[in-house]
């Protein structure tokens, strides 16, 4: 996959378009390089992930969209203590 990440300011909503050339791009916030990128979020179950709308201790609510661009959808994301 060729993808462009591009900067979009904060108050705009995050997308996956493809582009004439045949290319992905990915309009984020600045922020989504620590807040999603950063933590390993950036894809999930076939999910590309635009943006965490919540996060707590072991939980995330994820704005994500599919691979097929089409299909954008919340995912919830637990994590689990292993001893």
């Amino acid at each position: 996959m060729d993808i462009d990440l591009e900067t979009i300011d904060p108050a705009d909503r995050p997308h996956l378009a493809l582009a004439a050339d045949e290319k992905i791009r990915v309009p984020v916030p600045l922020n989504w390089a620590t807040d999603v990128w950063g933590r390993g979020l950036a894809v999930l179950a076939e999910q590309f992930t635009l943006a965490v709308l919540e996060a707590g201790p072991g939980r995330a609510v994820l704005d994500t969209v599919s691979f097929d661009l089409q299909t954008r959808r919340q995912l919830e994301v637990q994590t689990v203590n292993v001893v």
